[in-house]
């Protein structure tokens, strides 16, 4: 990644700051790029990948996959792992230290996602790459750990933070939405369940989710959407009504307007 810096002292000033951030960007977490053709590794750290944009085909230990920006990969230290990389194509690549802790104290090794390794990448993590994306076009400084442990947060299902927050109006109202995805739930029916007027729930989700009741809801559907198809062999059609989408034809605009993916791509990436 190349950052641009013009002339004179000011200049220089920029241009360390620039080389700090970028090397603090890359001690762990970077966007890479492949060439084309079959590679094969196998490192002494975990390793989570992602695209942001461009596919991947993987094989890690015999079990085999495709990555998109919907689906990516945990793979874990000593793992003899084969991919090829699709053209022009671009991805997440933090390299884990086998001691690095998550916000709990808890080891990597700890995590499911080892065992499982391919998962669905949740919207939370677009938010992450974007500012990762951010930090070097601004030429800011990175604390990759910390940004890690959020990403591990989002991609594992766990809570980002310690406290108990399982009873705020928030928690709740994301709790609702979870349970009843197959439901015409409405921003009014996830309000009373939160226990907030509508308008406060709408500052609510605007203010620590940065998007609206909406928006969250339909981006959980879509991620279940995605399980589902990764994961079953279910009609499409049923997998759409689960998901509380009015049909396949519903869910095949998400998928590809939120994804750039339809769900019989998606389908066959997975199989």
């Amino acid at each position: 990644m190349r950052l641009s810096v013009s002339g004179g002292q000011g200049a220089d000033n920029k241009n360390k700051r620039a080389r700090s951030a970028l090397m603090e960007l890359n001690s762990i977490v970077s966007l890479k790029s492949y060439a084309e053709g079959v590679s094969l590794h196998v490192h002494d750290f975990h390793q989570l990948v992602i695209p942001t944009h461009g596919t991947m085909e993987i094989e890690v230990d015999g079990t085999q996959g495709h990555l998109t920006n919907a689906r990516g990969i945990l793979i874990p230290a000593a793992s003899h792992h084969r991919f090829n990389a699709s053209s022009g194509s671009q991805y997440v690549v933090a390299d884990i230290p086998i001691d690095f802790r998550l916000a709990d104290g808890r080891q990597v090794g700890a995590l499911r996602l080892l065992d499982e390794r391919f998962f669905s990448v949740p919207l939370s993590f677009c938010h992450l790459i974007a500012f990762l994306r951010g930090a070097v076009q601004e030429q800011r400084a990175v604390d990759t750990g910390a940004w890690l442990r959020l990403a591990l947060s989002a991609i594992s299902g766990q809570a980002a933070s310690v406290t108990d927050a399982k009873y705020t109006p928030l928690a709740k109202a994301t709790t609702f939405m979870r349970a009843n995805l197959d439901q015409p739930i409405t921003c009014k029916h996830v309000a009373v369940a939160a226990g907030v007027s509508e308008r406060k729930l709408n500052y609510l989700f605007n203010q620590s989710l940065r998007m609206t009741p909406h928006a969250y809801l339909l981006e959980l559907r879509i991620e279940r959407a995605i399980g589902l198809l990764s994961g079953s062999r279910l009609p499409i059609s049923d997998i759409a009504r689960a998901c509380g989408f009015s049909d396949q034809s519903a869910l095949t605009h998400a998928l590809k307007r939120a994804r750039d993916i339809t769900p019989a791509r998606l389908r066959r990436a997975s199989a």
